[in-house]
């Protein structure tokens, strides 16, 4: 069978690329396989708690469609509000069928969010929420306090509907009808809504399954979050549309223990998965013995910068588990192209292309492979290719002319997997989504990416936008500017620079601030250095790299007063932009403790004594985990018990090895938003000491003894 653009496809996947909208496709997928399993949730990411079939899953979409359609949602914008789950797939599907419009996010955890959340609600005008019960009285609360116009919010239980009737027909369906806003952030961190049509969802789906060969036989496994694209299309989306099989688990199962990931793909036989290469990367030290990883085929590598050291690492790991080579498939893709603009097939094609790139010609924006990979190499992984001829162009960014092949510049995309624009913002949407050749030919998506085609593969060179992305997450540097100048007197007024550097094969995040002319001669970098570092933390989830002070006056910009970030950040490479302070996060030694030498503990059941313990033993993870040199630990050790985390520095990475390093040492877990929340080490430590003996883990008293020896064994290896 032949579309209209000449590709081959087999039937089913033919009939995707023509169904009217997703509605139609998940109908058609009950009525042909109506008792197969849609989806299996692991709760905590090894133990199957539910499952819904396809059938199932349409009439309890069609039941929320009808509490949706009784309150006039048709038209309107709906939060999901909700954890990774069924309820989730339930949610989504609920509002395509009432013909409102999904707006994927996930329940605020913090003021600093649920403000986030209130100016989403503001920018689309949302009418209504959808989450669980036990949250809604916390999130009705915590969004009247972040602003009064939340409270025209009407919220709506999903718990509460499981019984209900399915009410009237769903209201008809076109290609052009929008399905979802995608939110992302913009360069102020105001959000925008990305408009994805069923027309979007449905090429891009039809295109993503021809190219990996995506049928109802294979089984994806995913931990992603649904309200990020590459976990709602790809991870949840495109497998039902297929009539394939999703195995879920929360992204706090994976972040607690990441060794689960390959477990559930080993025990489920999963033929596909994708992740960020951050995810990879962790993984790649996780022992294959007891792994079957044979049945994954698809591997996808995406969200941020691909990196050839952690594909190579991955493979060789875990060849001993049956993984092949060729299953590693880095891709590109963008919110605003739906997801993926290229890709590569996995072991149905090639595999991945390595190149040597010759580092001096890559300064001057050109990919040119080295002979010697020994000299001034740089190897750059391959996207794959473009699934359409012509959907990916290599553009001069200030000529607007096309680029010749190795040559690098602005990565243009167009074609029908490219969304409508941003909602409700005309100039933003003509800016990104209207750009035109200096021919005046085509209109064009402005990814803002930079890369060059080599061989018909594209390969992702950097950023024309500086955004900064660390571990799948996109970070404006205007924002993070905007939070250390906030972080500190000393900084107030004056300007500032953030840019990325690589190290160990991930982005580490750089500050070069101007000091205040008054606090230029009697100024505490530490102190600043501190500030700055929490300010990252508490904000944006960032841990702090390197911060440098500088004299008033001397950061490199234009002659219009805009900041030179490129400038600087060559600069700070050069060694060059005559800092009176730096501050640098210590490196990691070859004496780093080890998990299984943290503590080894026996805590006596007397209360003082067993939390002057367990804070003993916070201190010596925390320490482990962030890498601190011997003056840095002689520095924080005084003042520990009434320090939070993130202010010394603890992101989301190095609070993923801390919660494991505890699992290993107390045999319990401690949540991410403890460790990097408001609480103190004190209050975390009382936490722990709460848990521990909920579990009745006190050892009776030897015979002879007093009941103060009793004690508490917190060492479980």
């Amino acid at each position: 069978m032949q579309t209209t653009d000449g590709l081959r496809l087999a039937p089913q996947r033919a009939a995707l690329a023509h169904s009217p909208s997703l509605v139609a496709v998940l109908q058609e997928q009950a009525r042909e396989r109506p008792h197969k399993t849609a989806i299996t949730f692991l709760a905590d990411g090894d133990i199957e708690t539910q499952r819904i079939g396809y059938a199932e899953l349409d009439r309890r979409a069609r039941v929320l469609a009808a509490q949706l359609q009784a309150r006039g949602l048709q038209g309107e914008r709906v939060l999901l509000l909700l954890h990774s789950g069924i309820d989730y797939a339930v949610a989504f599907w609920g509002c395509l069928y009432a013909k409102a419009i999904a707006v994927p996010l996930y329940p605020p955890g913090s003021s600093r969010h649920a403000e986030r959340v209130a100016r989403i609600v503001e920018d689309c005008s949302a009418r209504c929420a959808i989450t669980h019960s036990q949250l809604l009285p916390l999130l009705e609360r915590r969004m009247a306090d972040a602003a009064p116009h939340t409270a025209r919010l009407a919220w709506l239980d999903i718990d509460g509907i499981g019984a209900s009737a399915a009410g009237e027909a769903a209201p008809p369906l076109a290609r052009h009808d929008l399905a979802l806003l995608q939110y992302t952030s913009g360069s102020t961190g105001d959000p925008r809504g990305v408009m994805v049509s069923h027309g979007n969802l449905l090429h891009h789906g039809a295109r993503f399954a021809e190219a990996w060969r995506i049928t109802s036989s294979d089984r994806m496994v995913s931990w992603l979050p649904l309200f990020h694209d590459m976990g709602l299309i790809g991870g949840l989306l495109q497998p039902l549309l297929v009539g394939a099989e999703v195995v879920l688990m929360p992204p706090a199962a994976f972040v607690q223990r990441p060794a689960r990931w390959l477990q559930a793909l080993s025990r489920h036989r999963g033929t596909l998965s994708m992740a960020p290469n951050f995810a990879f990367d962790l993984c790649a030290t996780v022992p294959p013995h007891g792994l079957d990883l044979s049945a994954w085929r698809i591997a996808g590598n995406g969200a941020e910068p691909v990196q050839v050291d952690t594909l190579r690492r991955f493979a060789q790991r875990f060849a001993a588990a049956g993984l092949r080579e060729a299953a590693l498939a880095p891709c590109y893709g963008l919110a605003e192209a739906t997801l993926i603009v290229t890709l590569h097939h996995g072991i149905d094609g090639p595999g991945a292309t390595h190149l040597c790139a010759d580092a001096a010609e890559l300064e001057e924006g050109r990919l040119t492979p080295r002979h010697d990979e020994r000299d001034r190499g740089l190897w750059v992984a391959s996207c794959g290719m473009p699934q359409e001829a012509g959907s990916v162009l290599i553009v001069d960014p200030a000529s607007r002319m096309p680029c010749t092949a190795g040559t690098i510049g602005e990565i243009w995309v167009r074609g029908p997997s490219v969304a409508q624009g941003y909602w409700q913002q005309p100039e933003a949407t003509a800016a990104t989504f209207g750009a035109t050749l200096a021919d005046g030919g085509g209109r064009w998506l402005r990814t803002g990416d930079l890369g060059a085609m080599r061989n018909g593969e594209l390969f992702v060179a950097g950023r024309l936008k500086d955004l900064i992305i660390v571990r799948g997450q996109n970070h404006h540097p205007a924002d993070l500017e905007h939070s250390a100048l906030h972080a500190h007197a000393a900084l107030a007024t004056g300007r500032a620079i953030a840019f990325a550097i690589d190290g160990r094969g991930e982005e580490r995040v750089v500050l070069a601030c101007e000091l205040r002319r008054t606090e230029r001669k009697r100024f505490d970098g530490d102190e600043i250095a501190r500030s700055v570092a929490a300010a990252l933390s508490d904000e944006h989830g960032l841990r702090l790299h390197a911060l440098l002070l500088l004299p008033p006056g001397t950061l490199p910009i234009t002659s219009s007063g805009k900041v030179q970030r490129r400038a600087c950040r060559q600069r700070f490479l050069e060694g060059s932009l005559g800092e009176v302070f730096m501050w640098r996060e210590p490196a990691s030694g070859e004496d780093t403790p080890r998990p299984e030498s943290i503590g080894g503990l026996m805590l006596p059941a007397d209360t003082d004594a067993a939390l002057h313990g367990l804070l003993e033993l916070l201190w010596q993870a925390t320490a482990a985990a962030l890498r601190l040199d011997e003056r840095r630990q002689t520095e924080l050790r005084p003042t520990f018990a009434e320090e939070r985390l993130g202010m010394l520095g603890l992101d989301s990475l190095a609070a993923i090895e801390l919660s494991h390093r505890l699992q290993v040492a107390a045999g319990m877990e401690v949540a991410l938003p403890e460790l990097l929340g408001s609480a103190s080490a004190l209050e975390i430590a009382r936490h722990m000491h709460t848990v521990l003996l909920a579990r009745s883990v006190l050892r009776a008293p030897a015979a002879g003894s007093e009941a103060g020896d009793r004690e508490v064994e917190v060492w479980t290896l």
